[in-house]
């Protein structure tokens, strides 16, 4: 691979990431997490890209002209949780769970940077 890291070379077929010189930026930890799902799905060749960038791109184009790009990370999420129920990668109720968990972690995350 070049000197571009995976995550650049991922990242740069996604519809309107936000990112800066040196790759992606998330503004709250769940944005990377959720970046980082992705991604290891990925790596592990259980989600193509082409299929999630589709995935994506509906959500964004379903969220309208009104969509000012902060909940890009929302859609994000949606189309993943879309993909991995249409290909039968998951439950509903191991996704049920799984968005359980982390929004508990989501939280948990949340207290500790009001805490410190």
């Amino acid at each position: 691979m070049t000197s571009e890291s995976k995550s650049d070379v991922l990242s740069s077929d996604l519809p309107s990431i936000p990112r800066d010189s040196e790759g992606p930026l998330f503004s709250e930890a769940w944005e990377g997490q959720a970046f980082a799902i992705a991604v290891a799905l990925r790596d592990r060749s259980l989600l193509r890209w082409p299929d999630f960038v589709a995935y994506l791109s509906a959500e964004i184009a379903a969220a309208g002209q009104d969509d000012n790009g902060r909940d890009y990370y929302r859609h994000w999420l949606r189309a993943m949780e879309r993909l991995l129920l249409d290909k039968r990668l998951m439950t509903t109720e191991e996704l049920s769970r799984a968005c359980t968990e982390l929004a508990t972690l989501r939280r948990h995350d949340h207290q500790h940077d009001v805490d410190h």
